[in-house]
């Protein structure tokens, strides 16, 4: 599946211009500590203290200058500019209205997020070039300096663009762009926000260099610090959302349509067969692992083809939203009177033979657009179905909703065709009989089952399983990269996070 994008704004200044705007973040409970360390976490001066760090949306403007805020934020905005400036005026005005004070009796510490984007560092030289402006840098470090309060340092950089100049610049070039198997994508915008499709997969880029360059300077910066005003950096989260991405980020999302997602690169093609022949012995045991006859891991190209409606020269080209071996069976279902305590259950059947259960729990915006009169968007189900094991043939799934206590009612069945490599036309598999189905114990009751779609076919490709845990690790070695770059600073003991 390719997944559904989170909205942009938490990190987009310009779209929160009123300080009654700032989204509060709760600092370590907006990401997973980094890469899952597997070392204790440094001890914290500071114990089991909750930390409340706002990020202020016009903080960007006041560092940057621009653009120029309203009414009475413009004078602070001045501040900002001076030879000595910072936004720590900015940020004490803001959180002065929640906490006046930072004493150590409360049981909440109020501090802030310091935003800093990593490309808007950039500053184009006279003869072309880019230099990091030390001017912005300082600004921000001194913000860290002259505010009395704790601070989550934010070292991003996404795909969502920041408005830096450095960007399209960046864009031009390929070998910073992610790929899918027709090439290298370009810009996309997400409702107003503009996306650059930037890569992962490789570190040898001027991308990852220029990040690189500005988190060195910022970190620098922050290291020339007196001790006591680095010790209000309580963590630093790094980088923002970092995942593989596809065309159309805004609406190709989902299991339908064409299945395109990065990483296609000769870099990461060429990464992908070296993990490969660092995860098997030999051609010959991977070979048996995948059910293929390569000569060497030079010839293994990641899957990129549909068997439905493409050629393959080989079963293991092939790759969909369900070619790594599951497929979801999902829907939504409205019970009066379930509760997250007690909540409606689906069962799935799968040839008369009960195969599992989930609960009735997830949000489903779009059923309570149309549907208002539920009052509800939790009224989601998935369960996703491992047929990596199941024979060929034409298999019935039958549906039932537990609205009370062991009673069932039938919601709808489902009939799905497990292919083999051949494409053998599937036959029909033996059946056992179905639990007893009653009438909905409410007429209220409304259900409906989404996927899988009647008489839909799915193939399971053993090599789409690595492919995808490849391109996991691509995304953990990126980190892992920037998380170095910390590893030796003066900052190393400060706990880090990915949001």
């Amino acid at each position: 599946m390719q997944s559904s994008p989170r909205h942009p704004r938490s990190i987009l200044p310009r779209a929160a211009m009123a300080v009654s705007a700032a989204a509060v973040l709760l600092a370590g409970a907006a990401g997973v500590h980094l890469l899952h360390r597997l070392a204790p976490a440094p001890h914290s001066p500071h114990g089991e203290r909750m930390l409340l760090a706002p990020m202020i949306g016009v903080l960007e403007p006041c560092i940057w200058g621009q653009p120029a805020l309203p009414g009475a934020l413009a004078g602070m905005q001045e501040q900002c500019r001076g030879a000595q400036g910072s936004a720590a005026a900015l940020v004490e005005s803001t959180l002065r209205t929640l906490q006046p004070e930072p004493h150590a009796a409360a049981s909440v510490d109020l501090g802030y997020t310091l935003p800093v984007p990593l490309l808007k560092l950039f500053e184009r030289t006279q003869d072309g070039g880019w230099r990091i402006d030390q001017a912005i840098v300082d600004r921000l470090v001194r913000t860290l300096r002259d505010t009395p309060r704790p601070a989550i340092l934010y070292l991003f950089s996404t795909h969502f663009s920041s408005e830096a100049p450095i960007e399209p610049v960046l864009a031009a070039d390929p070998s910073n762009m992610g790929w899918t198997r027709d090439g290298p994508l370009g810009m996309d915008d997400y409702y107003d926000s503009k996306v650059f499709n930037w890569s992962f997969a490789t570190t040898r880029n001027a991308l990852t260099e220029r990040r690189a360059e500005a988190v060195r300077a910022v970190v620098d910066a922050a290291c020339r610090l007196p001790g006591k005003d680095r010790a209000k950096i309580r963590g630093i989260t790094l980088l923002g959302e970092l995942h593989h991405l596809f065309p159309n980020f805004q609406a190709g999302m989902g299991f339908g349509g064409t299945y395109r997602i990065t990483d296609y690169s000769p870099a990461s093609v060429e990464g992908f067969r070296g993990y490969l022949r660092a995860e098997f012995r030999d051609i010959a045991q991977f070979n048996r692992a995948v059910g293929a006859d390569y000569a060497s891991f030079d010839e293994v190209a990641p899957p990129s083809r549909d068997i439905r409606s493409e050629p393959l020269r080989r079963f293991t080209e092939h790759i969909d939203g369900f070619a790594q071996g599951t497929l979801p069976v999902a829907g939504w279902a409205y019970v009066p009177g379930s509760t997250p305590e007690r909540p409606a259950r689906v069962h799935v059947y799968r040839n008369g033979e009960r195969v599992g259960q989930t609960t009735v729990h997830w949000g489903r915006q779009d059923v309570l657009a149309a549907k208002p009169e539920f009052g509800d968007a939790n009224t989601g189900w998935r369960l996703d179905l491992d047929f990596r094991r199941l024979p060929p043939g034409m298999h019935r799934l039958d549906i039932f909703l537990e609205a009370r206590p062991g009673q069932l009612t039938h919601l709808g069945t489902r009939d799905i065709a497990i292919m083999d490599r051949s494409q053998s036309t599937p036959q029909p598999m033996p059946q056992r009989a179905l639990p007893a189905a009653v009438p909905p114990p409410d007429a209220r009751v409304q259900a409906h089952i989404d996927f899988p779609a009647q008489a839909s076919s799915y193939y399971y490709n053993p090599l789409v399983p690595l492919w995808h845990a490849f391109r996991a690790r691509q995304v953990v070695d990126y980190l892992r990269y920037f998380d170095g770059l910390l590893e030796r600073s003066c900052l190393s003991g400060v706990p880090r996070y990915t949001h």
